[in-house]
Parts: C-alpha cells; structure tokens; sequence
C-alpha cells in the first residue's frame, strides 16, 4: 500500500477526542497509539480539541499532547484549539512555548472561540464568575492578545525567552475570525463540520487571505468523513452517527469515494490542507478511518 493523498492536498487529523466505554487511562492509551498510527500513515499533523463535556476523553488536551509528542518523532501535534473565552492569552502563550521547547518545530497552536460545552455552569466555573470572559465582545481582544504574546510580543515576556519554534493558528468559520488570524499572521482554520456549508468557508478562507496581504499564509478546512471499504457500510455507519445525535457527515463513502470528494472539497474552498474529523466514539474505528484514507491498493 502507498499513501494518497487526495489530489496532492496534505491531509491533517483534528481528533475530538471521544470517550469510549473503556476506563479513562485506556482511552488516553489508545488515543496516544492512535498519534503513532496517523504518524506512520503520512499525515503532516495531528490536533486535539478541547471540549468541557460528559463524552470527553480529556478535558486537558494540552496534557495528552505531551505525551504524544514523546511517543511521535515527525508528525506535527497540536491544540486545535485552545478555547480562549476560558483561557487566559498569557497563559495560551507559556502553554505553547513550553510545549515547542519539548519538542522544537513541531507544535501547532490554536485558539478559538468555542463553546465546547453545553453547561453554563461549568463555563461560570472555567472563568470564575468572571462572566466579561465568555461575553462575545471578549473574544477579539482576547485573541489579539494571545496572538501577540505567541508571537513573542507584549509584556511581561513569556517563558522560555528567546527563540521557540512553534506554528500559531486561529480557528473559525466567520470572516471576522479569518481577519483577526491574518492580520495576526497566523495559520487560519475553518471548520466545515460545523458549518455545513461550503460557501461561507471559503468566502472566510478569502478574507483572511485580503487581511494577510502579501503574505502565502496557511488555510486548512476541518472536514467530517465516514468512510468504510464499501458505499452501503458507510452508509450504515453514518445512520448509526445521526442516531447517536452527531450533526451529519460532510463526506460519506467508500475510501476511494471519499479521497475524490475530499479532492473537490479541498478546491472549491481553496483549502491549502484538510484536517480529518471522525465522530466515532471507537478509537479503532477512528485509526481504520484515518490509515485508509491515506493508502490506495
């Protein structure tokens, strides 16, 4: 087997790292394997979502992706993303220099706006009362902020000092969040599974290259798959989803069905990477789906 990457675009994995029905420390196990899978498939980089919910794996990304990071030695690995509304900028700025100083050129950082959780309780809980924080005017100063401090600026200066290579992104779907990350200088990520429609990603992935100017930047578009060796299995894989309450899939297929449609996806928004994004709860399932997607027979 070979890897294929649909129609020569590099393909990403965005893991939103479901709980399974093993025990906690054999999920974080099995998600950890499944980095080292999607490493030795070929993908150029592998995101954790932070999500505060019941059927998280790990609330903590950022934890996981330590260990990932020592269990891998190529792959990119990174927080995609960092919830900024309960999250201080200064604080996402140590997170990422940290990380990059274990392991230098490979970590990805990005923040978004959210929510990642249905209970206004536990939000109140994540910023102490401080409701200003999750308000949605909070979120471009907030973000202007952190991109700032990942970029090296701003004062206090952020530990380590000097020179730390990490890659700093913002994710997103709207046009004011593509403008905040290319006036920042960041890597934008727009969110197709959530969206839903191709239209208003690409008409961001457009703004955000307007507000970079003359800079290339990077545009990566988060897209849902289900995949499985025939048409009819996919199909009764994503009924089985829909039943479980997930939003419906953006590409439904056989494997090769998939590559193609990918391939389409990927032009029409003007995607420069596609990250994978699989709603199954089953990290095996999930491991299937990425390894198949990247080979051909």
């Amino acid at each position: 087997m070979t890897t294929n990457q649909p129609g020569g675009i590099p393909l990403g994995v965005l893991e939103l790292l479901k709980r399974s029905d093993k025990q906690p420390a054999d999920d974080v196990r099995d998600l950890i394997t499944l980095a080292q899978g999607v490493e030795r498939a070929g993908y150029r980089r592998i995101w954790l979502a932070e999500h505060h919910v019941d059927d998280a794996a790990v609330t903590t990304p950022e934890v996981l992706l330590a260990g990932m990071l020592m269990a891998t030695s190529t792959i990119r690995a990174g927080l995609g993303g960092v919830i900024l509304p309960y999250r201080s900028p200064y604080r996402v700025a140590e997170l990422a220099r940290s990380l990059a100083a274990l392991s230098p050129g490979r970590v990805d950082v990005g923040v978004c706006r959210g929510p990642g959780l249905v209970d206004p309780a536990i939000a109140g809980e994540l910023v102490q009362g401080n409701e200003w924080e999750i308000a949605p005017e909070a979120f471009e100063p907030k973000t202007r902020r952190a991109l700032r401090f990942l970029r090296g600026e701003g004062t206090p200066p952020v530990w380590p000092n000097g020179d730390v290579d990490y890659s700093t992104w913002v994710l997103g779907s709207s046009d004011g969040t593509a403008k905040l990350a290319g006036e920042g200088g960041a890597g934008f990520a727009a969110s197709l599974f959530i969206a839903r429609n191709e239209e208003p990603v690409a008409r961001s992935i457009g703004a955000y290259r307007a507000a970079l100017g003359a800079s290339a930047g990077r545009a990566v578009v988060a897209v849902s798959v289900v995949g499985a060796a025939t048409a009819d299995a996919a199909e009764r894989r994503e009924e089985k989803l829909r039943r479980e309450g997930f939003l419906p899939s953006n590409v439904v297929g056989d494997f090769d069905d998939c590559r193609r449609k990918l391939a389409s996806i990927a032009a029409r928004c003007g995607a420069d990477e596609l990250l994978i994004v699989s709603f199954s709860r089953n990290p095996a399932e999930r491991a299937g789906l990425y390894a198949n997607l990247m080979t051909s027979r």
